[in-house]
């Protein structure tokens, strides 16, 4: 089957359309292949627990690079639907707050642990400062014990609005660990994330203006449904700040560091 049209891009992939029904999510060239399977892996634990997430099909290799198979999705993420619909941003704070609790509500076999990835990464800064890595690896180790489904990277950017509802997508990060962990690293991403290459400029100012109001939004519904521990979610800020500079995003750098620097 050939190549289609190019329907989207990101930080580590583009998407083409693949034939009628699918999508082939293509990485760049020099992507690892261990992370390529444990999307595929993660795509299909939740999917197959009933999570609103499309099907996965199989890898293949495309021009020396590796892609994977998914049920083809219309229409646009929730990113894109807030900036034509900036009035309805308390609706897809309060959206987003429950999808994720649906993912948290769930327990996670088979997939990485949370405490291991946040581990890694931070080892993998070589910028961060010896005694900051020092202080978020113990912060690592002070974080509750769990098994909760984490989706690792949720933000608006990664639900789709389709024709049959909102759907996820993106389970790269996917772990088994603490759900207010998981709540933790997106509430960095609403309040400090960078948009990722070829958002339009109408949509970069809304999110900047919007962003309080949509993190704020975002965090009482979630501790509404699911009431959360605000001393763990601060906990978390440190490690969670210190393995998000592992994206190595010059435009988070200096915020990232801000919070990785403040006294505990």
């Amino acid at each position: 089957m050939s190549i289609g049209k190019l329907i989207g891009r990101g930080r580590v992939a583009e998407v083409y359309a693949w034939g009628d029904r699918d999508v082939l999510k293509l990485f760049f060239e020099g992507y690892a292949t261990e992370n390529v399977a444990q999307e595929v892996a993660a795509a299909r634990v939740v999917h197959a627990v009933g999570l609103p997430t499309p099907a996965v099909g199989e890898v293949i290799s495309f021009n020396n690079r590796h892609g994977i198979i998914f049920e083809r999705l219309y229409g646009p993420s929730m990113l894109a639907e807030m900036s034509a619909k900036p009035w309805k941003v308390l609706h897809f704070a309060r959206l987003l707050a429950d999808l994720q609790v649906a993912i948290n509500s769930h327990t996670a076999s088979g997939l990485p642990s949370q405490r291991l990835k946040l581990q890694q990464s931070i080892n993998s800064v070589s910028t961060l400062p010896v005694e900051r890595r020092y202080a978020a690896l113990r912060a690592v180790q002070d974080l509750p014990e769990a098994n909760a489904l984490c989706h690792g990277d949720f933000h608006p950017g990664n639900v789709v609005m389709s024709q049959s509802g909102a759907m996820i997508i993106d389970w790269t990060t996917a772990t088994s660990g603490d759900p207010l962990v998981d709540v933790a690293r997106t509430s960095l991403l609403l309040r400090l994330g960078e948009l990722p290459p070829g958002i339009p400029l109408i949509t970069r100012v809304l999110v900047t203006i919007g962003r309080k109001l949509f993190h704020a939004a975002y965090m009482r519904r979630y501790s509404k449904l699911r009431p959360a521990t605000r001393r763990v979610i601060a906990a978390a800020q440190l490690p969670v700040a210190a393995s998000r500079l592992a994206a190595g995003i010059p435009g988070e750098r200096s915020k990232l560091l801000q919070i990785i620097q403040s006294p505990a």
